[in-house]
């Protein structure tokens, strides 16, 4: 109907209008983790029939994406992004290894991040590439980084909600997290114990705290300075599997992964740092980030402890006194270190200043010693224990608080 400014109108005859459906393509972005962290500013292309690109998105604060005005066809996305690759170390491995021997199989898109060479089908090589990129001696993987699930795109008359999941590639059990804000303390703690002699020790040990299946180890050392690793010596139960490892700076990244688990007891050594000579220095041993123990089953502990002595210069020797654990429940090493021979008597007492227990004078030679305190028997408490120490010149006397609780 058209009506001119006097108000005079006409009517047209009949017009046919055709609808065409205009089309809606939604859907999400998350990492294939168990909180399916939303996978923020990436990428998503949407490309028809021919493969040209018709759109271009990039996911928001919750991972999610859209399309409008699409028409009716078969699409299909591509996705990107610049997040950093993460969250694969010798668990992984160990599962890809299981999943070779038909163990414990894969699918879907883990099956996918496990296949790191693109060689076709996964196997123990693809393991290896895994534990070795852990420790640094291969640094990317024919595969790539990033894996998204590519789910079908088919508009017809309607509209599409897409779910899609993202992984590292490698990151077969869905460990890593791309917020850092949402990533896991470390699993594994390492605490001092007893001390150890520069100039008379080739090997540094690491102890497990707690009886352990061990499976798959990925450990990152911070190491003192002008200590150099020229090897791994792992314990005998590892049946024989070598450990990978690489040294950059202080920095020691270490990977060891076996079908057959270490069945390891309670303060047993779990491996040794093999050094090479060195100017004399003194210092600890300190975790980095990252680090974690999984069992036979590839399954990550939630807390693994570790202990380690600290390392001495001889020349700095001093008289030091410690003990651990410490709070304690049934009993606890005390470590000593003298810097020459001498004699050496405890006495230790109660809050109330009441004799608890009495060692008396005894020999020792220069260098680090441990006793074994049995502590079943006394009070939940704290407690005063006193080291005296003597040579044909000089006395000298160590306090040290002990803790006992259940």
């Amino acid at each position: 109907i058209v009506t001119t400014p006097e108000g005079c109108a006409d009517t047209s005859a009949a017009i046919t209008v055709e609808v065409q459906f205009c089309g809606f393509i939604a859907g999400t972005v998350q990492y294939g983790n168990v909180t399916q962290t939303p996978m923020t500013n990436t990428t998503v292309e949407l490309r028809d029939a021919q493969q040209a690109i018709i759109g271009t998105v990039t996911t928001d604060a919750s991972g999610a994406f859209s399309f409008s005005n699409t028409g009716n066809g078969q699409f299909s996305v591509q996705l990107s992004t610049n997040k950093p690759w993460g969250g694969v170390n010798a668990t992984d491995a160990l599962a890809i290894a299981r999943h070779f021997t038909a163990l414990q199989p894969l699918t879907e898109l883990p099956l996918q991040a496990a296949n790191v060479n693109l060689a076709g089908a996964v196997n123990a090589t693809d393991a290896l590439l895994v534990a070795s990129r852990f420790t640094g001696q291969t640094n990317s993987f024919a595969a790539g980084d990033w894996l998204f699930s590519n789910p079908a795109v088919v508009v017809n008359n309607d509209s599409l909600q897409l779910d899609i999941m993202a992984l590292t590639v490698g990151d077969v059990n869905g460990s890593y997290s791309p917020d850092p804000n949402l990533r896991r303390n470390n699993a594994v703690l390492l605490a001092e114990k007893g001390q150890l002699l520069n100039n008379e020790q080739r090997f540094w040990p690491i102890f497990v705290d707690q009886a352990l299946e061990v499976g798959a180890l990925s450990l990152v050392l911070e190491l003192p300075q002008g200590v150099q690793v020229t090897g791994i010596q792992m314990n005998e139960a590892a049946g024989g599997e070598q450990a990978r490892f690489k040294q950059e700076g202080r920095e020691l990244r270490i990977s060891w992964f076996s079908l057959q688990p270490m069945q390891l007891e309670a303060d047993q050594q779990l491996l040794a740092l093999e050094l090479a000579p060195w100017s004399p220095s003194e210092g600890s041993l300190a975790l980095g980030a990252a680090c974690e123990l999984a069992d036979g089953w590839a399954v990550p502990y939630e807390q693994a402890r570790l202990h380690s002595p600290a390392l001495v210069d001889p020349a700095k020797l001093s008289m030091r006194l410690s003990n651990y654990p410490n709070p304690f429940s049934s009993e606890t090493t005390l470590s000593f270190a003298l810097p020459e021979a001498g004699t050496v008597s405890l006495r230790i007492r109660d809050a109330r200043g009441r004799l608890v227990q009495e060692i008396g004078s005894s020999g020792y030679e220069a260098g680090l010693h441990e006793l074994q305190l049995l502590t079943d028997t006394w009070q939940d408490g704290a407690y005063q224990l006193e080291l005296i120490y003597s040579t044909e010149l000089r006395s000298e006397r160590k306090s040290l608080r002990l803790l006992k609780q259940q």
